[in-house]
């Protein structure tokens, strides 16, 4: 999914799916940063990496605490935007995120259609 898109659909949330969303986001930014850990020891083998997620992440749970404090969407919405790459500015970490974001996308699409 392209930031454009994503843009469109992120405007067609009501404050509950911007915050499910953004719940899915953190979840699967956690996942992605994942690979940054030393495999078979507490140890971290890319900090700078780890950082990224960390702030990505923290953006991200910002956004979602704005949602369910009852704030204006467009600072969430926008918050959460901020986080994708631009689409010609891609980097290993940005398609890292992004492939995070689809995911969350996927997970709210299967919250919504059970709550239908």
């Amino acid at each position: 999914m392209k930031k454009t898109e994503a843009t469109l659909y992120i405007q067609q949330l009501n404050r509950a799916q911007l915050a499910m969303l953004g719940i899915c986001f953190a979840f699967e930014l956690t996942i992605q940063a994942r690979d940054t850990y030393d495999p078979g020891t507490k140890g971290v083998c890319d900090p700078e990496r780890l950082r990224e997620f960390n702030e990505s992440l923290h953006r991200v749970v910002s956004a979602v605490h704005l949602c369910l404090a009852g704030d204006n969407l467009a600072v969430p919405s926008e918050m959460f935007l901020a986080q994708l790459p631009d689409d010609e500015d891609m980097t290993p970490i940005g398609h890292q995120i992004l492939s995070a974001f689809t995911r969350s996308l996927r997970l709210l699409e299967q919250y919504r259609e059970r709550s239908d």
